[in-house]
């Protein structure tokens, strides 16, 4: 049993969170998407708010976060101690760490650990992807597709654009560092002696690059349930649907999607951008693999 997919259904849940951390106060200036919720959440924390003195939201928000992460620890460590062939697996670039099922449950210290890094690593997508496409300051003219990137992405896209691919660095050398480490006592001084090592911090830097060229696989699964969403729209006569799609096809193809290669009432530009995805990836991530597995 592999809980991939219970990962990212989680980890989603905690980006809700920490969306409302970076967005205590709603005044009104979400986008329509984002602002939908910030409104659904909104009920849960005013549930939560103490009735005589009222609470900072941030910190509701905060404390609900803790609360879902550690339930989240227990619940795989759950899983991982009762289900045969059970395991948990977080890659980064070439960096990656597996904790499966055997004789007894994983320490619970470390996968409390995999559950910071495991976010991380979301956060860290997410972010590579805030940062391919959205290199402007926030302007009144920007897309519900980029004003949802921007909003679910705080605080990285309130950095200021030069700063940007510094912090993305440094956040994955951090990941690429802790996943070395599975928090045992023995492997602390032995992780800790490669850190010393400048070539560890070397292969980081591809693994980082790595990740971020991996984001294309992401991409092209998302640009593919777009084009057929923006297909199924055509034929349902669904004006969202054909909208939201065309947003996001719009933000994703960049400056492509001023020049259409349309075939009838078909647009083969989206497919050609697909196709592109994953020849980008083929090429470039061995080149990055070459280099990896040949530093000492």
């Amino acid at each position: 049993m592999n809980l991939g997919a219970w990962d990212i259904l989680l980890n989603a849940c905690l980006l809700v969170l920490w969306f409302r951390i970076w967005n205590a106060q709603g005044d009104g200036d979400f986008g329509w998407r984002t602002g939908c919720l910030w409104q659904a959440t909104d009920a849960i924390f005013r549930m939560l708010r103490p009735a005589p003195r009222s609470m900072n939201e941030r910190w509701i928000a905060a404390t609900l976060f803790v609360v879902l992460a550690a339930a989240k620890t227990l619940l795989f460590a759950s899983i991982l101690a009762g289900t045969a062939g059970a395991q948990w697996g977080l890659r980064m670039g070439f960096e990656q760490v597996v904790v499966a099922s055997g004789s007894g449950s994983p320490p619970l210290g470390r996968l409390a650990a995999m559950t910071a890094l495991s976010f991380a690593v979301f956060l860290f997508m997410l972010w590579s992807i805030s940062a391919i496409y959205l290199p402007r300051r926030a302007h009144p003219f920007a897309s519900q597709a980029e004003g949802t990137l921007r909003e679910l992405s705080a605080p990285f896209s309130m950095l200021p654009i030069h700063w940007r691919p510094a912090a993305l660095l440094v956040l994955g050398l951090a990941v690429c560092a802790a996943a070395r480490f599975d928090w045992s006592a023995a492997s602390l001084g032995e992780a800790g002696g490669e850190l010393l090592q400048p070539w560890t911090w070397l292969r980081f830097v591809i693994s980082t690059l790595a990740a971020v060229v991996g984001l294309c696989g992401t991409l092209q699964s998302f640009v593919m349930l777009l084009i057929i969403g923006s297909w199924i729209s055509l034929f349902s006569s669904s004006e969202a649907l054909h909208i939201f799609c065309r947003e996001w096809l719009d933000m994703l193809l960049g400056p492509l999607s001023r020049y259409p290669l349309r075939i009838g009432f078909l647009d083969l530009t989206p497919i050609i951008f697909f196709f592109a995805l994953g020849l980008a990836q083929k090429t470039i991530l061995p080149l990055l693999a070459g280099i990896y597995y040949m530093l000492p």
